[in-house]
């Protein structure tokens, strides 16, 4: 299995906050100023998010992009010691 790559991670992390938060894609896409659909790839890791969008959505969740980009570290870690 592939390792996930950080950006993967983040927006992974981001739809996971949104999922916990009932929030929705459309609602996101109205924050960072983007279509639904682009917001959907970035979601899914088909676009990447970019600093300022991410910054945008993590303080639109009440959470620092700081915590998310750590809380991504972390989901990294436990899939390398998984695939180790």
């Amino acid at each position: 299995m592939a390792t996930k790559n950080m950006h993967d991670l983040l927006a992974s992390e981001i739809r996971a906050e949104m999922g916990r938060q009932r929030k929705t894609q459309t609602e996101l896409s109205n924050i960072i100023h983007i279509s639904q659909r682009a917001t959907s790839y970035r979601l899914n890791g088909e676009r990447t998010f970019g600093w300022e969008e991410a910054f945008q959505a993590a303080q639109w969740l009440g959470v620092s992009l700081t915590e998310l980009v750590r809380r991504a570290e972390i989901s990294r870690d436990e899939e390398l010691a998984v695939s180790a």
